[in-house]
Formats: C-alpha cells, structure tokens, sequence
C-alpha cells in the first residue's frame, strides 16, 4: 500500500515548525544557520527529497509555516473588535501557550521583510472590523485602524518582548502565575483605555456620569482652546447642569470671566484623575491633563 500523502504532509509541517521557529530561515546568514532541511526530513522520518517534492523551496516552506501559524492564530482566537480588551486577554493566554508563533513572526520579520499576500490577507479582515467599530461608536475614531491594531498586539506581547533585565525587576518570578495574572490585568486595561469610544459619543449618549464626576468642580473660562470648559455633558460652552448633579454655588472670576464653582484648587486634580482613569465618563470631557487643570485654575483665579 503506497505511504499516506497527508500524514506525511503532517508529519513535515510539523517538524518544520518547531525547526523554523528555533532556528529561523537563515536566508540572510552563512551555513550552518538557519533551519536546516535535512534536521526537518530526520523529525518527520520522510526522505528530505519530499520537502521539494510537497512544499517547494526551503523559503517557500518557511512562507507556508508562518501563514499556517496565523491562520491557527486566527481560528483559534476570534478577532472581537467589539470586544478587544476579551480579544487582547485570549491572545495573550494563547501566545503564552504557543510561544513558537511568536518566535516565527520574529524571524519572519527578520528574514522576510517583504509581507506575504497570506500575512496581508490575516490582517486585512481585522481592519476592515475596526474601522465598522469606529463607524458604530464602539471603538474610538481619533486612531486609525491600522495603528489601533498595532498598539493593541504591541501591548499583548509587551511582556514576551521586554528585556530579560527588566522583567527580573517584576515583584514576581517573571513567568510564574501571579505575574502573568498581573501583568494581564494591567495589559487588558491598558486595551479598553487606548481603544474606549471618543468621549464626545458617549455624551451624546447621555450615559450617567460617575461617582466621582458628580462631586467633581465645574470650572469654565471664555475664549477657544481645548480646555475652555470642563462641563458635565455637554459641549456647549453653558453652565448647564447634568442632568443629577448637585446645584452650582458660582462666584465671578473678574471683569469679563465665566463664574464658576467655588472649590479649593487642590481638589482640580481629581477631575483630571477621574477623566484619564473613567474614559466611558461623559463628565469627563477634555479634563485629561492635571497640569492643565492647574493652569487653568491660576488662570481663573
């Protein structure tokens, strides 16, 4: 009975991803770098002559690998742009459990610079994803989808990429289950704040403001610039209240100026704390910077 086709295909494919993701292509290197054919014909127990045979060139293999290992990637881990704090945490748990797809995509950045129509091919679904995110309001339209997309798989493989120096500075054993467990919380965060819908939607919205906010000082003064108001809900440029807040106590701030609340300016912090740490918070505008809330403050008073 002739020798099984397809087990043999197997048997290579997956002997030839462990070498690649060892050793790389060593297209670029002098021998005996690089992965090596013969190494791959030995794993897989087939004669070395079926490598041509079933796949091609030695670079050819390599391509076919590294697409394979995305495609995997892809089947494995969903892509949720509805939901890219769950997609960040399930690829990381899947790139922990699968570190050679990382160790390929590195030599395949190295050795192949060039990309493959299959590598543009698992990332072109997922931008055109985005950018339907963005038109609903899911997602945040003040980035492209092409550099939402990288910052959000640059923060997935932020910890693998660090330097060894670095990691040994964790609190944890660098690998060991707390730190993963802490490092993928604060790696989830990081997703849903860099990719939160603009704030200015979720006003529109009308969404509650939070705790924080409905105790928070209302500050204005006249004039254009990105931080002319600091206002719950509304973009208007008025002292409107939202709607639940607590009654404004104002006083003038001089000839020509906009009354605002009366509050000690230690507490203008907090607003800008509460925006960056509550994006989802209608209140919380544009108070993104505390040292322009200070100066705002001295500007005012």
């Amino acid at each position: 009975m002739p020798p099984d086709a397809t087990a043999t295909k197997r048997r290579l494919l997956e002997a030839a991803y462990q070498e690649f993701a060892d050793y790389g292509l060593g297209a670029a290197r002098p021998p005996p770098a690089g992965a090596r054919v013969d190494r791959i014909a030995e794993s897989a127990q087939v004669n070395k002559r079926l490598i041509y045979v079933h796949f091609g060139t030695k670079g050819e293999f390599f391509d076919l690998v590294v697409a394979r290992s995305l495609a995997d990637l892809a089947e494995a881990v969903p892509f949720t742009a509805d939901d890219l704090p769950g997609y960040a945490g399930a690829l990381f748990d899947y790139l922990l459990q699968h570190p050679q797809v990382l160790r390929l995509t590195g030599w395949a950045q190295l050795e192949r610079p060039e990309p493959t129509a299959a590598e543009i091919d698992a990332y072109r679904p997922k931008i055109e994803a985005l950018a339907g995110a963005q038109q609903q309001g899911i997602v945040t339209s003040s980035v492209s989808p092409a550099d939402i997309l990288a910052l959000v798989l640059g923060l997935i493989t932020a910890w693998a990429a660090a330097s060894p120096a670095l990691r040994s500075l964790a609190p944890e054993d660098p690998w060991s289950p707390e730190r993963i467990v802490a490092h993928r919380a604060a790696m989830t965060a990081a997703v849903e704040a860099l990719t939160a819908p603009d704030v200015a939607t979720q006003a529109e919205e009308r969404t509650p403001p939070c705790q924080a906010c409905t105790r928070s000082p209302w500050v204005r003064r006249p004039g254009p610039g990105p931080f002319s108001f600091l206002l719950h809900g509304s973009r208007s440029g008025r002292m409107a209240p939202y709607s639940g807040s607590p009654p404004l106590t104002t006083r003038s701030s001089g000839a020509g100026g906009a009354p605002h609340r009366q509050h000690a300016a230690a507490e203008l912090p907090v607003v800008c704390k509460a925006a960056a740490l509550r994006p989802r918070c209608p209140n919380a505008l544009v108070a993104s910077s505390t040292l322009a809330v200070r100066e705002l403050w001295r500007t005012e008073t």
